[in-house]
């Protein structure tokens, strides 16, 4: 399923690996993958059922943490365009 976040994400890396290549677009893919383990990790919690509830006490940060990455990335981002000398 392509959402928003989808779409923001993969042009957000794309930028990165286009204009800054190298530590930047690797620091796309690192925060990326961290953040979609986390997410995964949560799905699997919570599809084991009634029983398993209470340690997905973290359900409401889950939000936050990608709202965090969609501006990192696009700080760091921004902050290569503007490092690289190009006006």
């Amino acid at each position: 399923m392509i959402n928003l976040n989808s779409i923001l994400n993969f042009s957000s890396v794309w930028f990165g690996v286009k204009y800054t290549p190298g530590g930047h677009s690797t620091f796309f893919g690192l925060l990326n993958t961290l953040v979609h383990v986390f997410m995964y990790f949560y799905y699997m919690v919570s599809a084991m059922g009634p029983r398993w509830q209470t340690y997905i006490w973290w359900k409401k940060h889950m939000t936050n943490l990608q709202m965090v990455q969609l501006v990192t990335e696009r700080d760091t981002g921004q902050n290569g365009l503007d490092s690289t000398g190009n006006d």
